[in-house]
């Protein structure tokens, strides 16, 4: 969408409409497409050689290079859709040793996703878990000694989602904080699951995205 194709009577409203009826599954633009428009079912905005948002010769370059970045990331993630919640590994509490944590995640049935970190909650341990507390990323782990326990490592400035966040914050999360996984709680802030980057990957990619026959 940009000036060129805009040009007709209807051009505009025209894509609009086709986008909205879902007969346009990509919507490439010019800044046109940044701000104004609230489709359903957006879960995945991108901006090509963002960077060259900061090379303008003006002082205020770095400002409304942040301003397109917020409009268009505003574009996704509007209806808040929900998403499917991987099963949590079973959460630890408090006085779990670094070395507990590590045997935990390190079982062949845990996903590679859910190992990355370990939540841990108040009792009790099963889903829906007690209150969440915090989280331990696997890499500040190997940092520890065996006995440390994880009450002492706790990264508590990771805020959970809960059941209704929109997709296009999860999506933000992930990618500001280098994340695989994000804790979802419920009103009481209860551990009830976990969404991943493969969980996001199964919302917004056809249902037979994994099989060999959607790769070739």
């Amino acid at each position: 969408m940009d000036l060129d194709t805009t040009r007709g009577k209807h051009a505009f409203a025209d894509i609009i409409r086709a986008v909205e009826n879902g007969e346009v599954d990509i919507l490439v633009g010019t800044q046109m497409v940044t701000k104004g428009l609230d489709f359903d079912k957006v879960g995945l905005v991108g901006i090509m050689s963002a960077d060259n948002l900061l090379s303008y010769p003006d002082f205020r370059a770095n400002e409304r290079a942040f301003q397109v970045i917020e409009q268009v990331a505003g574009r996704t993630g509007r209806r808040g859709f929900k998403l499917r919640l991987s099963q949590l590994i079973r959460p630890s509490q408090t006085d779990t040793t670094v070395a507990e944590a590590l045997a935990l995640i390190r079982r062949r049935e845990v996903e590679p996703v859910l190992a990355a970190q370990v939540f841990v909650t108040m009792p009790p341990y099963e889903t829906p878990a007690g209150r969440y507390l915090g989280v331990v990323h696997f890499q500040k782990l190997l940092r520890y000694p065996p006995s440390e326990r994880l009450g002492t490592l706790l990264d508590s400035e990771q805020e959970p989602i809960d059941a209704h966040t929109p997709i296009g914050q999860i999506h933000r999360d992930l990618a500001t904080y280098d994340l695989v996984a994000l804790p979802v709680i419920d009103a009481e802030r209860h551990l009830i699951g976990a969404v991943t980057v493969d969980d996001v990957l199964d919302h917004l990619l056809p249902d037979d995205w994994r099989s060999e026959s959607f790769l070739s």
